[in-house]
């Protein structure tokens, strides 16, 4: 229930993140949580992580301040909701690599839909707003995409490691970019870009890290 909650809580965060800032530098940003899921999976998890695996950690981090640029310029309050959202998916990530040592995929997916549902429902009726009928598609289109892909998540946490998992996800920044300029009409900047890669290159390079370390053990 707890990790559920967690999960509603990020979503959320994304959700208002997205109001305020282009598509593709927010998942430039919320790259960095494979890296959290790296780094807490030593603490939390007992996984090895080994000192290369920290120097992408690190690398990641620099990264995000490339994007950010702290010092530099204003550092918007939306960036600071879009790092606090990594963080609880990062926890959100760990706790569900947890359950799934007892619980099969499907019963974790269960538990976030109905925690979710509750969670919601005391927020919902204050604000709802009547959708039109291209709404309501919308919704149902993103509500099983979303839940396809949780489940997928879920049951590649079943079956790895997520420090091996996760820098898979680097994919989302290349989505996220294509669908910000063939939808929204917008284009990350050349800091965003720069930092991205960043990020994800040293995801990239855990990756490989955690691979070869498999190997030779």
């Amino acid at each position: 229930a707890v990790r559920s909650f967690i999960l509603v809580a990020e979503m959320l965060t994304f959700v208002v993140a997205l109001r305020f800032m282009p598509i593709a530098d927010v998942h430039a940003i919320a790259a960095v949580t494979p890296l959290m899921v790296t780094a807490l999976s030593l603490p939390m998890l007992g996984e090895r992580v080994d000192l290369r695996q920290w120097v992408a950690v690190l690398g990641g981090f620099a990264g995000v301040l490339v994007i950010v640029r702290p010092g530099f310029i204003a550092l918007d309050w939306p960036v600071l909701i879009v790092i606090a959202g990594s963080a609880m998916f990062a926890f959100y990530q760990i706790a569900l690599r947890v359950v799934s040592r007892d619980d099969p995929p499907e019963t974790s997916v269960l538990y976030s839909a109905f925690v979710g549902l509750v969670a919601v429902s005391f927020v919902g009726p204050l604000q709802w707003q009547t959708p039109d009928a291209e709404s309501w598609v919308l919704f149902i289109v993103a509500s099983l995409l979303g839940c396809v892909a949780h489940l997928a998540m879920t049951k590649a946490l079943d079956y790895a490691p997520a420090a091996i998992v996760q820098p898979y996800s680097y994919t989302l920044m290349v989505w996220a970019a294509v669908m910000g300029l063939v939808v929204f009409d917008q284009f990350p900047d050349f800091w965003t870009i720069v930092g991205g890669a960043i990020v994800a290159a040293s995801g990239i390079y855990a990756w490989f890290s955690a691979r070869a370390g498999r190997s030779a053990a």
